[in-house]
Protein backbone atom coordinates (compact mmCIF):
# COMPACT_ATOMS: atom_id res chain seq x y z
CA UNK A 1 0.00 0.00 0.00
CA UNK A 2 2.82 2.36 0.90
CA UNK A 3 4.49 1.65 -2.44
CA UNK A 4 1.26 2.39 -4.32
CA UNK A 5 0.88 5.73 -2.49
CA UNK A 6 4.45 6.69 -3.37
CA UNK A 7 3.83 5.91 -7.03
CA UNK A 8 0.63 7.98 -7.03
CA UNK A 9 2.45 10.90 -5.38
CA UNK A 10 5.22 10.72 -7.98
CA UNK A 11 2.69 10.61 -10.83
CA UNK A 12 0.87 13.61 -9.38
CA UNK A 13 4.15 15.52 -9.18
CA UNK A 14 4.95 14.64 -12.79
CA UNK A 15 1.51 15.84 -13.90
CA UNK A 16 2.12 19.16 -12.17
CA UNK A 17 5.49 19.54 -13.87
CA UNK A 18 4.05 18.78 -17.29
CA UNK A 19 1.18 21.21 -16.69
CA UNK A 20 3.66 23.90 -15.63
CA UNK A 21 5.73 23.38 -18.78
CA UNK A 22 2.59 23.60 -20.93
CA UNK A 23 1.47 26.72 -19.09
CA UNK A 24 -1.69 25.39 -17.45
CA UNK A 25 -2.95 24.11 -14.12
CA UNK A 26 -2.86 20.41 -13.29
CA UNK A 27 -6.19 18.74 -12.49
CA UNK A 28 -5.44 18.74 -8.75
CA UNK A 29 -4.54 22.43 -8.71
CA UNK A 30 -7.54 23.33 -10.85
CA UNK A 31 -9.84 21.54 -8.43
CA UNK A 32 -8.19 23.23 -5.45
CA UNK A 33 -8.56 26.64 -7.05
CA UNK A 34 -12.25 25.97 -7.74
CA UNK A 35 -12.83 24.99 -4.11
CA UNK A 36 -11.08 28.15 -2.91
CA UNK A 37 -13.19 30.34 -5.20
CA UNK A 38 -16.36 28.71 -3.78
CA UNK A 39 -15.22 29.17 -0.19
CA UNK A 40 -14.91 25.41 0.36
CA UNK A 41 -11.16 25.43 0.98
CA UNK A 42 -8.71 27.85 2.64
CA UNK A 43 -7.07 30.53 0.51
CA UNK A 44 -3.56 29.86 -0.77
CA UNK A 45 -1.09 31.99 -2.70
CA UNK A 46 -0.87 31.17 -6.38
CA UNK A 47 2.26 31.66 -8.47
CA UNK A 48 2.53 34.25 -11.27
CA UNK A 49 1.57 31.76 -13.98
CA UNK A 50 -1.44 30.57 -12.01
CA UNK A 51 -2.69 34.13 -11.55
CA UNK A 52 -2.21 35.17 -15.13
CA UNK A 53 -4.83 34.77 -17.81
CA UNK A 54 -5.24 35.96 -21.36
CA UNK A 55 -5.77 39.34 -22.93
CA UNK A 56 -8.82 39.34 -25.20
CA UNK A 57 -8.28 41.50 -28.28
CA UNK A 58 -11.99 42.20 -28.68
CA UNK A 59 -12.30 40.29 -31.97
CA UNK A 60 -14.47 37.31 -30.93
CA UNK A 61 -13.49 34.89 -33.70
CA UNK A 62 -9.77 35.63 -33.28
CA UNK A 63 -9.95 35.43 -29.49
CA UNK A 64 -11.66 32.03 -29.68
CA UNK A 65 -9.00 30.77 -32.04
CA UNK A 66 -6.26 31.93 -29.63
CA UNK A 67 -7.89 30.18 -26.68
CA UNK A 68 -9.24 33.39 -25.15
CA UNK A 69 -6.70 35.91 -26.41
CA UNK A 70 -3.02 36.72 -26.04
CA UNK A 71 -1.30 34.79 -23.20
CA UNK A 72 -0.30 37.28 -20.51
CA UNK A 73 2.27 35.01 -18.89
CA UNK A 74 4.10 33.15 -21.61
CA UNK A 75 5.78 33.44 -24.97
CA UNK A 76 4.19 34.52 -28.23
CA UNK A 77 5.73 34.95 -31.66
CA UNK A 78 5.05 37.48 -34.41
CA UNK A 79 6.50 36.56 -37.80
CA UNK A 80 6.93 38.93 -40.72
CA UNK A 81 8.05 37.26 -43.94
CA UNK A 82 9.58 40.50 -45.25
CA UNK A 83 11.89 42.89 -43.39
CA UNK A 84 9.95 45.78 -44.91
CA UNK A 85 6.98 44.70 -42.77
CA UNK A 86 8.95 45.39 -39.57
CA UNK A 87 7.09 48.63 -38.84
CA UNK A 88 3.78 46.85 -39.25
CA UNK A 89 4.83 44.06 -36.89
CA UNK A 90 6.12 46.53 -34.31
CA UNK A 91 2.94 48.57 -34.59
CA UNK A 92 0.77 45.52 -33.94
CA UNK A 93 2.80 44.56 -30.86
CA UNK A 94 2.69 48.12 -29.53
CA UNK A 95 -1.07 48.18 -30.06
CA UNK A 96 -1.36 44.97 -28.01
CA UNK A 97 0.74 46.55 -25.25
CA UNK A 98 -1.34 49.72 -25.32
CA UNK A 99 -4.48 47.59 -25.06
CA UNK A 100 -2.92 45.71 -22.13
CA UNK A 101 -1.83 48.91 -20.40
CA UNK A 102 -5.34 50.30 -20.72
CA UNK A 103 -6.72 47.18 -19.02
CA UNK A 104 -4.04 46.68 -16.36
CA UNK A 105 -2.58 50.14 -15.82
CA UNK A 106 0.97 51.21 -16.57
CA UNK A 107 3.36 48.30 -17.00
CA UNK A 108 7.10 48.57 -17.79
CA UNK A 109 7.99 47.28 -21.25
CA UNK A 110 11.45 46.16 -22.36
CA UNK A 111 12.08 46.32 -26.12
CA UNK A 112 15.27 44.56 -27.25
CA UNK A 113 16.59 44.88 -30.80
CA UNK A 114 19.76 43.59 -32.43
CA UNK A 115 21.92 45.65 -34.77
CA UNK A 116 20.84 44.15 -38.11
CA UNK A 117 17.19 44.68 -37.28
CA UNK A 118 17.76 48.33 -36.34
CA UNK A 119 19.85 48.93 -39.45
CA UNK A 120 17.14 47.61 -41.76
CA UNK A 121 13.95 48.52 -39.91
CA UNK A 122 14.89 51.51 -37.76
CA UNK A 123 14.26 52.10 -34.08
CA UNK A 124 11.24 52.79 -31.91
CA UNK A 125 10.01 56.38 -32.36
CA UNK A 126 8.58 58.00 -29.22
CA UNK A 127 5.99 60.27 -30.95
CA UNK A 128 4.78 57.17 -32.81
CA UNK A 129 4.22 55.41 -29.48
CA UNK A 130 2.03 58.25 -28.32
CA UNK A 131 0.15 58.19 -31.65
CA UNK A 132 -0.67 54.50 -31.25
CA UNK A 133 -1.84 55.07 -27.67
CA UNK A 134 1.18 53.98 -25.58
CA UNK A 135 3.00 56.16 -23.08
CA UNK A 136 6.69 56.39 -24.16
CA UNK A 137 7.71 56.65 -20.50
CA UNK A 138 6.71 53.00 -20.01
CA UNK A 139 9.16 51.65 -22.61
CA UNK A 140 12.80 50.73 -21.99
CA UNK A 141 14.75 50.35 -25.23
CA UNK A 142 17.74 47.97 -25.20
CA UNK A 143 20.07 48.09 -28.23
CA UNK A 144 22.44 45.13 -28.59
CA UNK A 145 24.97 44.15 -31.25
CA UNK A 146 24.45 40.45 -31.90
CA UNK A 147 21.57 37.95 -31.84
CA UNK A 148 23.29 36.15 -28.95
CA UNK A 149 23.26 39.34 -26.88
CA UNK A 150 19.62 39.95 -27.82
CA UNK A 151 18.60 36.47 -26.68
CA UNK A 152 20.54 36.84 -23.41
CA UNK A 153 18.90 40.20 -22.67
CA UNK A 154 15.49 38.78 -23.59
CA UNK A 155 15.84 35.87 -21.16
CA UNK A 156 17.00 38.27 -18.44
CA UNK A 157 13.95 40.50 -19.00
CA UNK A 158 11.61 37.51 -18.98
CA UNK A 159 13.04 36.44 -15.63
CA UNK A 160 12.26 39.79 -13.97
CA UNK A 161 8.91 39.78 -12.16
CA UNK A 162 8.73 43.59 -12.24
CA UNK A 163 8.65 43.63 -16.05
CA UNK A 164 5.20 43.69 -17.59
CA UNK A 165 6.23 42.72 -21.12
CA UNK A 166 9.44 41.98 -23.02
CA UNK A 167 9.92 41.98 -26.80
CA UNK A 168 12.93 40.68 -28.71
CA UNK A 169 13.25 41.94 -32.29
CA UNK A 170 15.50 39.91 -34.61
CA UNK A 171 16.08 39.87 -38.35
CA UNK A 172 16.70 36.59 -40.17
CA UNK A 173 17.90 34.78 -37.05
CA UNK A 174 17.13 31.09 -36.76
CA UNK A 175 16.40 29.84 -33.22
CA UNK A 176 16.39 26.22 -32.16
CA UNK A 177 13.55 24.76 -30.17
CA UNK A 178 15.55 24.69 -26.93
CA UNK A 179 16.11 28.48 -27.07
CA UNK A 180 12.41 29.26 -27.43
CA UNK A 181 11.61 26.66 -24.75
CA UNK A 182 13.93 28.43 -22.28
CA UNK A 183 12.23 31.75 -23.02
CA UNK A 184 8.76 30.23 -22.61
CA UNK A 185 9.64 28.67 -19.26
CA UNK A 186 11.18 31.88 -17.91
CA UNK A 187 8.12 33.89 -18.97
CA UNK A 188 5.76 31.45 -17.26
CA UNK A 189 7.79 31.32 -14.06
CA UNK A 190 8.05 35.10 -13.70
CA UNK A 191 4.59 35.94 -15.08
CA UNK A 192 5.94 38.12 -17.91
CA UNK A 193 4.34 38.59 -21.32
CA UNK A 194 7.04 37.83 -23.89
CA UNK A 195 7.09 38.24 -27.66
CA UNK A 196 9.61 37.31 -30.31
CA UNK A 197 9.34 39.68 -33.29
CA UNK A 198 11.02 37.77 -36.12
CA UNK A 199 11.63 39.63 -39.38
CA UNK A 200 12.28 38.09 -42.77
CA UNK A 201 11.64 34.56 -41.49
CA UNK A 202 9.89 31.47 -42.72
CA UNK A 203 7.98 29.32 -40.16
CA UNK A 204 10.18 27.36 -37.76
CA UNK A 205 9.39 24.99 -34.87
CA UNK A 206 8.81 27.06 -31.75
CA UNK A 207 7.85 26.61 -28.11
CA UNK A 208 5.81 29.82 -28.25
CA UNK A 209 2.19 29.27 -27.28
CA UNK A 210 0.95 31.27 -30.27
CA UNK A 211 2.53 32.30 -33.55
CA UNK A 212 1.03 34.93 -35.83
CA UNK A 213 2.11 35.70 -39.39
CA UNK A 214 1.58 39.40 -39.90
CA UNK A 215 1.54 41.77 -42.87
CA UNK A 216 0.15 45.29 -43.37
CA UNK A 217 -3.34 45.74 -44.79
CA UNK A 218 -4.62 48.82 -46.63
CA UNK A 219 -6.17 51.40 -44.34
CA UNK A 220 -9.93 51.28 -44.27
CA UNK A 221 -12.41 54.13 -44.03
CA UNK A 222 -13.84 55.97 -41.05
CA UNK A 223 -17.58 56.67 -41.01
CA UNK A 224 -18.58 58.44 -44.25
CA UNK A 225 -15.11 59.69 -45.16
CA UNK A 226 -14.58 57.21 -47.98
CA UNK A 227 -11.77 59.20 -49.58
CA UNK A 228 -9.77 59.65 -46.39
CA UNK A 229 -7.14 57.51 -44.73
CA UNK A 230 -8.64 55.19 -42.12
CA UNK A 231 -7.26 53.31 -39.17
CA UNK A 232 -4.12 51.22 -39.31
CA UNK A 233 -4.85 47.60 -40.20
CA UNK A 234 -3.10 44.23 -40.41
CA UNK A 235 -3.68 40.87 -42.02
CA UNK A 236 -3.12 38.30 -39.28
CA UNK A 237 -2.57 34.65 -40.00
CA UNK A 238 -2.81 32.37 -36.95
CA UNK A 239 -0.15 29.71 -37.56
CA UNK A 240 -0.07 28.21 -34.07
CA UNK A 241 -2.60 28.35 -31.24
CA UNK A 242 -3.56 26.44 -28.12
CA UNK A 243 -6.22 24.37 -29.86
CA UNK A 244 -4.19 23.81 -33.02
CA UNK A 245 -6.61 25.75 -35.21
CA UNK A 246 -5.53 28.30 -37.82
CA UNK A 247 -7.20 31.19 -39.60
CA UNK A 248 -6.73 34.59 -41.24
CA UNK A 249 -8.19 37.91 -40.11
CA UNK A 250 -8.02 41.57 -41.10
CA UNK A 251 -7.93 43.64 -37.93
CA UNK A 252 -7.96 47.41 -37.37
CA UNK A 253 -6.66 49.39 -34.40
CA UNK A 254 -8.58 52.30 -32.90
CA UNK A 255 -5.85 54.24 -31.08
CA UNK A 256 -8.34 56.66 -29.55
CA UNK A 257 -10.36 53.97 -27.75
CA UNK A 258 -7.43 51.50 -27.61
CA UNK A 259 -9.46 48.65 -29.06
CA UNK A 260 -9.13 46.22 -31.96
CA UNK A 261 -11.92 45.52 -34.41
CA UNK A 262 -12.27 43.07 -37.27
CA UNK A 263 -12.76 44.80 -40.57
CA UNK A 264 -16.08 43.86 -42.18
CA UNK A 265 -15.99 42.05 -45.50
CA UNK A 266 -15.40 44.49 -48.35
CA UNK A 267 -15.58 42.04 -51.22
CA UNK A 268 -17.92 43.23 -53.94
CA UNK A 269 -18.26 46.75 -52.60
CA UNK A 270 -17.33 48.27 -55.96
CA UNK A 271 -18.69 45.48 -58.13
CA UNK A 272 -21.84 47.41 -59.11
CA UNK A 273 -19.86 50.41 -60.34
CA UNK A 274 -17.57 48.38 -62.63
CA UNK A 275 -18.98 44.89 -63.31
CA UNK A 276 -16.49 44.40 -66.20
CA UNK A 277 -12.78 45.28 -66.53
CA UNK A 278 -12.23 48.92 -67.44
CA UNK A 279 -9.47 50.07 -69.78
CA UNK A 280 -6.99 52.59 -68.45
CA UNK A 281 -7.46 56.20 -69.47
CA UNK A 282 -5.31 57.41 -72.36
CA UNK A 283 -2.29 59.54 -71.50
CA UNK A 284 -3.29 62.26 -74.01
CA UNK A 285 -6.78 62.78 -75.35
CA UNK A 286 -9.88 60.61 -74.92
CA UNK A 287 -9.72 56.82 -75.34
CA UNK A 288 -10.72 55.35 -78.72
CA UNK A 289 -14.35 54.46 -79.24
CA UNK A 290 -15.45 50.82 -78.90
CA UNK A 291 -16.08 50.57 -82.65
CA UNK A 292 -12.58 51.62 -83.56
CA UNK A 293 -13.63 54.89 -85.34
CA UNK A 294 -11.38 57.84 -84.83
CA UNK A 295 -12.52 60.77 -82.78
CA UNK A 296 -11.60 64.39 -83.09
CA UNK A 297 -9.55 65.36 -80.07
CA UNK A 298 -11.11 68.21 -78.15
CA UNK A 299 -8.90 70.98 -76.83
CA UNK A 300 -7.85 70.22 -73.27
CA UNK A 301 -8.29 73.02 -70.76
CA UNK A 302 -5.21 74.18 -68.91
CA UNK A 303 -4.78 73.76 -65.14
CA UNK A 304 -6.66 76.36 -63.12
CA UNK A 305 -5.18 77.66 -59.91
CA UNK A 306 -7.47 77.22 -56.93
CA UNK A 307 -8.58 80.51 -55.40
Amino acid sequence: MAGHSAVQAELSDLRRQIARIEGRLADEDRLAKTLVSQGLAPQRSWGPRERAGRLALGVPALDRLLGGGIPLSGLGEIRAAETRDAASGAGFLLAILAHHADAAGSVPIVWISEARSRREAGEIYAPGLAEIGLNPDHLISVAVRTPEEALWAFEAALSCRKVGAAICEMRRVSLDLSATRRCALKAREAGVTGFLLRLGMTPEPTAAEIRLALSPAPAGTIDDFAAGVGRVAWTIGVEKSRGGRTGTFTVEWNAYDRVFAERPAEAGRHAAAHPEPVAAAAAAGPPPSPGGAERTALPRPGWRRAS
